[in-house]
């Protein structure tokens, strides 16, 4: 069963679970709600104990995690957005034209690292954005 300490080094809670494998161990629920943190804390420890069960892989657990994180987010009233890497590059370097003027922008859009980001498998993939920044 997973349980939550709170440590003098951090004014978050911090939750124990064991994972699939029964080894214990610690994530900080990133919250000063002790109320949040035990239900974080306890969706964290069914996600492993399905997984340990053999009914989950490590790709959807993996899924599940940032599903109940999504879900916890939300109901906090500060929802995650995800967005593919090409899609928040693309949006950055807009800001970025704005700001730096015509000449930089053309430079930054036609470079060979970026253009072979942006192609490669890395572009499409999609991450979360939040607290991104240049």
């Amino acid at each position: 069963m997973g349980t939550v300490h709170r440590t003098p080094a951090s004014p978050n809670w911090l939750c124990y679970y064991n994972d699939r494998n029964g080894k214990r161990r610690t994530k900080s629920t990133l919250t000063r709600n002790k109320k949040e943190a035990d239900r974080i804390c306890a969706k964290i420890q069914s996600i492993e104990d399905q997984a340990r069960s053999g009914n989950i892989n490590r790709g959807e657990g993996q899924a599940r995690h940032r599903k109940v994180v999504g879900e916890i987010m939300v109901e906090c009233g500060a929802p995650i957005q995800r967005k593919s890497v090409r899609e928040h590059f693309t949006s950055w370097l807009k800001a970025f034209e704005a700001e730096q003027g015509r000449n930089t922008y053309t430079r930054y859009k036609a470079s060979p690292t970026i253009l072979g980001f942006l192609g490669s498998e890395g572009g499409r993939k999609s991450c979360v954005t939040a607290g991104l920044g240049r």
